[in-house]
């Protein structure tokens, strides 16, 4: 049973990568690159984003 949990979080940690990189190659405003400038994977597979402030119009 261990072995499924197992199996289905690291199937959804990949399908969640892939999504987030299909996500990345699409055109986005450039201010939202600006944000999302440096996303480090963490040891508990946790996303850390760091970058510069949202500046609402």
């Amino acid at each position: 049973m261990k072995k499924l949990y197992i199996g289905a979080y690291f199937l959804c940690t990949v399908l969640s990568v892939s999504a987030q990189e299909v996500l990345w190659q699409t055109d986005i405003k450039s201010t939202t690159q600006d944000f999302l400038s440096q996303v480090t994977p963490t040891v508990d597979l946790q996303y850390l984003i760091t970058g510069s402030s949202i500046q609402s119009k």
